[in-house]
């Protein structure tokens, strides 16, 4: 009776709080022990007991689970890796580290982690702040290397005038093979022709870089060097899942569920929705300099704001960033039996990681009589600016038996006060005399002391502000002295602004130098410039007018058009005029940019010469079974799309259509997912898509083929007249010869369908139509027919 009353008094409770009956069926078994009536009454869990739950992590319903209870320290519950993992939830586990007890986690020790349940609405409610969360960069995805390939580009130009006839070929060309890439140009003029090979490469997803053979750039970041034929390995940062630009942490704690936000400049670079406790933001990408600020809007109404000085250098790396670069080889300008005997084969690399707000590096050079190490420091000093150091020591070492031994300083500052000021970039540069560039080193000279005449010292300032209405505004100060005590020193200044729908832009500057051809002298020039957009003859056309004052002196005063006739065409015509007021030149061209290629045309005239120029530039794709593609975007990362047996179909965000053979060319991002949509409305009438769209992740330079697969039907609109020669009623079905439905009668007698069968008949309830006597010719036309 006891017992009894208690049941009822829990069936009692339970329907008052949500008129739902008792289940006690969550425990395992379908009775209940005393213990467990128990438990439920005290809202605690026995451990060992296992349990049905609506499982919610931070408001988020997960679905039905299964937990077999653990109490763990503190008469805590402890959860099993495996158990969590299989939550729509990612948990970061090196945020619950100290939680762990044995092989299960005691979330709820973390102080900003809540766990509850509820019994008798069987659920359990996990409750973990926003940075004990994993937050993916990007998905990583499978590399595309795409197929073999030859592209090549090519630029045809011309000069004719009564003094210089000359023509010029130039091209630049590369092979896809595998995962590897080759590249080299040709360069041909009336003395001949020239044909060189550069170097292959690949790249190497493990280390995220590319490793290249052959003419490579052999230079270190920090330690210098040149070109060079032998091996370079160069880390990649666009290879890095997410890295593109600095993504520094933003931290802070939500007392509620609240919406935080990152803004820069007035545009909101991240917003997300957080649960009670620490946050983290690390995977903002950010590029420009310029206050950041933190918006924390939490449920309850409360709002907060911080405000984060951000000043981004470009050789900043985000925290945890590497980079890094490996080069060994001969010096390039030798021949291979002279960079033998000058000692010439070098080993150069360098090392840069990424702190919070700091980066440092380290380079070093070397070969056998020369020695270059060097290091950099870069740091974001949030309120004050940002300061990049530089320091090379270099050792060099010369037939003769001297030994020059010198170091170089470089440093910049840039500070960005507000959105409107900016005071940058404070540039300054030592070198001492007896510091030696590997790129100009020389083993053999021997007049390596006197030939010293090159930048001893510099420094310079520059300092922005704008504002929308009153346009920007730029000054900078330089001065600038070289080893054979030559001094220079300037002041440059510009201003630009829109004005009626164009713009304004003047500046001017003035230099002083000391020693120069044995005596000194100073120079002033200003310069003005004005551009004003209008339509002429319904065309838009653009304006421009610009003179310059150079000591005292106005130099030809030029006038710009130049119009757009057509999508593709575009022409231009231009004066000079002389500061006495004269007519001193007169040009004019053309210029043509199409699918396959791009060319221009122009005469130019003065009262000494006249003479007539022209170009053509353009490129083309060649794959191993023979097919060839002109187009002017040949060239990098690019896709062949092959849409069998149809001309003139587009894709979207594409300007070239499919030629007669159903190829066009497809410009593509690499190392980003790019998705290449077929448009179906540039298909014809009696084409299908079967699939429209793929997605692809290519390596930088990949020639990529896809097929977009469509099927040729024939589309019939029928208006079908029954053996009485009477509009068939609707709701009547038309089959094949095997019975499949094909489509069925609507309103006045009309029946539509498509098929990929060639169908001489098709059958109603009890007639059939001679498809014979249908013409497909018009697509877009009804045609009436009889069932007999």
């Amino acid at each position: 009776m006891r017992y009894t009353l208690f049941l009822l008094l829990i069936c009692f409770f339970v329907h008052a709080e949500s008129e739902l009956p008792l289940d006690t069926d969550f425990f395992r078994g379908n009775a209940a022990s005393s213990e467990e009536l128990s438990s439920l009454m005290e809202n605690k869990l026995i451990n060992g007991v296992e349990y049905f739950f609506d499982v919610s992590v931070n408001d988020k319903p997960q679905g039905l689970r299964s937990y077999v209870a653990k109490i763990g320290r503190g008469n805590r519950l402890c959860f099993d890796k495996w158990w969590l993992d299989k939550l729509n939830t990612k948990i970061d586990y090196e945020y619950y580290e100290q939680s762990l007890d044995g092989s299960c986690y005691v979330l709820a020790e973390d102080e900003n982690t809540r766990i509850s349940t509820n019994l008798m609405s069987q659920q359990l409610f996990i409750q973990v702040p926003q940075e004990a969360l994993k937050r993916n960069f990007s998905v990583v995805h499978d590399w595309n290397y795409g197929t073999s390939a030859l592209k090549a580009n090519y630029n045809l130009d011309g000069l004719f005038s009564e003094n210089v006839n000359s023509i010029s070929l130039t091209s630049s060309y590369s092979f896809n093979v595998m995962e590897w890439q080759g590249e080299g140009g040709v360069s041909c003029q009336k003395d001949g022709c020239n044909i060189g090979f550069s170097s292959i490469s690949r790249p190497i997803k493990a280390w995220e870089a590319d490793l290249s053979l052959g003419l490579v750039r052999g230079t270190s970041r920090i330690a210098g060097g040149t070109g060079m034929f032998g091996v370079s390995i160069q880390s990649n940062s666009s290879m890095k899942p997410g890295a593109r630009g600095y993504h520094p942490d933003f931290r802070g704690v939500s007392r509620t569920f609240a919406t935080i936000s990152l803004v820069q400049n007035e545009r909101i670079l991240y917003s997300e929705v957080v649960p009670p406790g620490p946050f983290k933001i690390d995977n903002v990408n950010i590029y420009d300099s310029g206050d950041i600020i933190l918006k924390i809007e939490e449920s309850d109404g409360r709002k907060y704001i911080r405000t984060y000085p951000f000043t981004l250098l470009s050789g900043m790396l985000s925290p945890g960033e590497q980079e890094f670069g490996l080069n060994a080889g001969f010096k390039s300008q030798n021949t291979v039996h002279k960079s033998i005997e000058n000692g010439d084969l070098f080993l150069s690399g360098d090392y840069r990681y990424g702190f919070p707000f700091v980066t440092v590096g380290s380079g070093m050079l070397l070969n056998d009589k020369y020695t270059n190490i060097g290091v950099s420091y870069d740091m974001g000093f949030g309120i004050v600016g940002a300061l990049n150091i530089k320091s090379n020591y270099s050792v060099a070492k010369y037939k003769k038996g001297d030994v020059e031994s010198g170091f170089k300083l470089e440093s910049s500052y840039y500070k960005n006060i507000n959105d409107n000021f900016s005071f940058g970039v404070l540039g300054t540069q030592y070198i001492s005399d007896t510091f030696n560039d590997f790129s100009s080193y020389d083993y053999l000279n021997t007049e390596h002391r006197s030939f010293k005449s090159g930048l001893h010292r510099q420094i310079s300032s520059n300092v922005g502000f704008s504002y929308d209405e009153l346009g920007s505004f730029g000054i900078s100060i330089w001065s600038k002295k070289y080893f054979s005590n030559r001094e220079s020193k300037g002041i440059n200044f510009s201003y630009g602004r829109s004005i009626l729908g164009g713009n304004l832009s003047l500046g001017g500057e003035y230099a002083y130098n000391n020693k120069l051809y044995d005596n000194n002298s100073s120079s002033l020039s200003l310069y003005f410039s004005v551009s004003v957009p209008f339509e002429l003859f319904g065309k838009s056309t653009s304006s421009n007018i610009s003179t310059s004052l150079n000591n005292g002196r106005f130099s030809t005063t030029n006038l710009n058009l130049s119009s757009s006739v057509s999508r593709s065409l575009d022409v231009s015509s231009s004066f000079g005029i002389s500061s006495e007021g004269d007519l001193d030149s007169i040009a004019s061209g053309l210029y043509y940019s199409g699918e396959k290629f791009r060319s221009n045309i122009g005469l130019w005239s003065s009262k000494y010469s006249t003479s007539i120029s022209g170009g053509l530039s353009g490129g083309f794709l060649l794959l191993p079974d023979g097919t060839w593609l002109f187009d002017k975007n040949s060239t990098g990362t690019v896709m062949i799309a092959h849409v069998s047996d149809v001309e003139n179909a587009s894709f979207y965000g594409v300007e070239s259509k499919t030629n007669r053979d159903g190829n066009v060319v497809v410009p593509l991002s690499s190392y980003s997912m790019n998705n290449v949509i077929l448009k179906g409305d540039s298909l014809p009438m009696d084409y299908e898509i079967v699939e429209s769209e793929n997605s692809v992740f290519p390596v930088d330079g990949a020639v990529i083929y896809k097929e977009f697969e469509v099927l040729k039907v024939k589309r019939y609109f029928l208006r079908v007249k029954d053996k009485n020669r009477e509009v068939m009623m609707a709701g009547k079905w038309a089959k094949d010869g095997f019975g499949t439905p094909l489509g069925f009668v609507v309103d006045d007698g009309i029946v539509s369908f498509s098929t990929v069968k060639d169908l001489n008949y098709i059958y109603f309830d009890d007639c059939k139509v001679d498809l014979n006597k249908v013409s497909l010719d018009g697509l877009a036309q009804i045609s009436e027919v009889e069932c007999e």
